[in-house]
């Protein structure tokens, strides 16, 4: 499939997933959206782990939950 084809095809289900994750009330510097803030980081891991992410963790800060993905293509890669 061609990148275009690929974007023609893939574009409505991509932009239901990206307006998912802005509807979060995620304002960081607002103490109101704190749990909103740990929904979206929770949600983010899930979305990660099915994008195929091999580790994904969501830690937790005195702050901020962050969220920590990789993906292992290769374990012989650096």
């Amino acid at each position: 499939m061609q990148v275009k084809e690929f974007i023609s095809v893939c574009q409505d289900r991509h932009l239901q997933e990206l307006f998912e994750f802005l509807r979060f009330a995620s304002v960081s510097t607002d103490p109101a959206y704190k749990q909103g803030i740990s929904d979206c980081a929770n949600f983010l891991s899930k979305e990660l782990e099915r994008l195929g992410c091999n580790n994904v963790e969501v830690l937790e800060t005195p702050g901020h939950p962050l969220v920590y993905a990789e993906r292992i293509l290769d374990p012989s890669f650096p």
